[in-house]
């Protein structure tokens, strides 16, 4: 059975399971996660304005769309793969869900730059 704890439960649970001497590394992943999702949402429509953003002209329009269609898929996975790592333990809580949206933020910013510059 799933349970799901709001955003502003989350710091206070994290406080009990350490106070009671469990580990809230999943928790505490799960809120920096939480946290982060909005800056993801910004990186993420950054990138669909790179592929959508292209000259009606151009004869590789299929290409654009279905390469588009796997970067986010593949940045989708990755997200999903480095929080299953830190919630382990392996990753710290501040790589796992931060750095993975900085660097999509800066992917995003440097491939509308590059489009900009080509255009």
């Amino acid at each position: 059975m799933l349970v799901f704890f709001s955003i502003y439960e989350l710091p206070g649970l994290i406080k009990d399971l350490k106070d009671s001497g469990f580990s809230p590394r999943k928790f505490v992943v799960q809120f920096n996660s939480l946290l982060s999702k909005p800056f993801l949402f910004v990186a993420m429509s950054l990138m669909a304005a790179f592929f959508a953003i292209n000259n009606s002209r151009s004869k590789n329009n299929i290409m654009i769309f279905v390469s588009g269609i796997i970067l986010g898929l593949l940045f989708y996975i990755i997200l999903i793969i480095v929080n299953a790592i830190g919630s382990s333990g392996v990753i710290p809580t501040f790589l796992t869900t931060w750095m993975v949206v900085v660097i999509m933020l800066a992917i995003s910013v440097l491939l509308i730059f590059r489009k900009e510059i080509i255009s």
